[in-house]
């Protein structure tokens, strides 16, 4: 059977060029879809006092260690939630529950890097002198 084609009532030279138009049209990206609507103000800006995203991924391997390290600075289950893109119950989820089993990853790394904390291998414990009673 042949192919039905759609007739659209225009001369061919008018029809080709209404295709060529059509064809170099391509949809605008998210953000521009946003900004059309809502204006610049509408796309999310960087909150204060958050660290970036990129700061935040090179440091960190698992989404939850992110989370437990930015609720260790006080930073609320919203603001994580906003700044990451990530879901809200999974934030907050991460944030309340108690971990089941030991963390894949330390999630204060970078608070340990800033102070001098000896090494566990080679501690050993204060002595305390007492006077000898004679």
């Amino acid at each position: 059977m042949a192919k039905k084609t759609k007739k659209s009532g225009l001369p061919k030279s008018v029809q080709q060029a209404v295709d060529q138009e059509e064809g170099k049209k391509t949809e605008p990206t998210l953000e521009e879809h946003i900004q059309e609507l809502h204006g610049t103000e509408a796309l999310a800006k960087p909150q204060e006092g958050l660290p970036s995203i990129e700061w935040l991924q090179g440091e960190f391997k698992t989404k939850s260690a992110v989370i437990r390290y930015l609720i260790n600075q006080n930073f609320t289950v919203n603001q994580i939630h906003k700044h990451t893109g990530w879901r809200y119950q999974m934030v907050r989820n991460i944030a309340t529950n108690n971990l089941k089993r030991g963390p894949n990853e330390d999630w204060r790394k970078p608070l340990l890097k800033d102070t001098s904390i000896p090494d566990a291998k080679h501690f050993a414990p204060e002595t305390e002198s007492k006077p000898k009673a004679s």
